[in-house]
């Protein structure tokens, strides 16, 4: 552990002190190896946040941009596009990034083939799938099988197969009708009640509870969606809560914090609103509360044996 991360440790190791003291009991890290992982697992999500934010500072190369180059990052490249002021290509991209996911061993590999259209100048852009949305479909299910790669972790149960009941097809289609008609994402914001434009943390709220449209995209996918989309500057948007309703891991790890059993009969709302207490008094930057949903999510699979998590 460098300086920096030691800093960060030991601040939370205080300010959790204090939150178990002054606003609510904290059972679940009443222990030390369970304290310290919880701890390091904050560390590893506060880390992968600023590594987003640094890349948005640094020079990235064409090669990012280039789906038939073996150095294709579909994040890298919308940070590029939105410098380019695609902001349209952009979070296509990030879509794309997030239904495929980023495999442990191949990476970004499915995003890469799908985008590429496999072979040179077929790229599959936003503006060219909204005006051949056919094409597209009859492509994909021809060339579906030479797709390579799997699915990241959290998308490990979607399927490539074009007959699936959530194909890909589909989940493109819907996901285009909820961007709008005129397939604009700026237009989409615009349209916005005025009361979520005014507010970070409500155009989240809207968001999220609008992407129930988009086929295949339940809770974690949504979260992720736009989390992305706020650290790369796409949307002045911020996640208000770590919306525990439909969650899993999270859930587990938000009880097994404030009661001591994973399996604690706590509805959602109560725990989301000690959490947001929670992340008030924590050092964890502006995008808290991801860093909260990755973290208990992370710490209640092993919460007494520090693992670093990567896929």
């Amino acid at each position: 552990m460098n300086s920096k991360c030691k800093t960060l440790y030991d601040n939370l190791a205080n300010e959790l002190a204090k939150i178990n003291d002054d606003i609510t009991p904290l059972p679940g890290i009443n222990r030390t190896d369970y304290r310290n992982t919880f701890i390091r697992q904050i560390i590893d999500s506060v880390r992968r946040i600023e590594f987003i934010y640094r890349i948005k500072e640094r020079d990235i190369s064409a090669d990012r941009c280039d789906p038939t180059n073996e150095h294709f990052d579909p994040i890298r490249a919308a940070i590029l596009k939105k410098r380019e002021n695609n902001i349209d290509e952009a979070i296509w991209l990030i879509f794309l990034s997030i239904h495929f996911g980023k495999h442990l061993s191949h990476g970004w590999l499915m995003t890469r083939d799908l985008y590429s259209g496999l072979e040179e100048n077929n790229t599959w852009s936003w503006d060219r799938v909204c005006k051949n949305k056919s094409d597209f479909d009859d492509w994909f299910k021809a060339h579906y099988a030479s797709i390579r790669g799997a699915f990241g972790n959290h998308r490990k149960y979607e399927s490539i197969r074009p007959d699936a009941q959530r194909n890909l097809n589909k989940i493109v289609s819907s996901y285009i009708n909820w961007v709008g008609e005129n397939h604009s994402h700026i237009d989409l914001i615009n349209n916005a009640p005025e009361q979520c434009q005014a507010d970070p943390k409500f155009m989240f709220q809207y968001l999220y509870n609008s992407l129930s449209d988009v086929m295949s995209f339940g809770r974690t996918a949504r979260f992720d969606f736009l989390t992305m989309l706020g650290k790369t500057d796409m949307f002045n948007i911020i996640p208000g809560s770590v919306f525990l309703k439909g969650a899993t891991g999270p859930l587990k790890g938000a009880k097994l914090l404030l009661t001591g059993n994973r399996d604690a009969d706590i509805d959602t709302a109560t725990l989301e609103n000690i959490l947001d207490a929670i992340n008030n008094k924590l050092s964890i930057g502006i995008m808290g509360m991801q860093v909260l949903e990755d973290s208990l999510c992370n710490w209640q699979k092993k919460p007494n044996i520090y693992m670093l998590f990567r896929g």
